[in-house]
């Protein structure tokens, strides 16, 4: 269960990532 909440905190992060570089709030 640790590992896979461990891979959830990545996944959320790497998604979070790619919005914040698909938002033109950004540019």
């Amino acid at each position: 269960m640790k590992e896979l909440n461990q891979f959830v905190e990545i996944k959320a992060k790497d998604l979070k990532q790619i919005e914040n570089r698909n938002s033109p709030n950004q540019n």
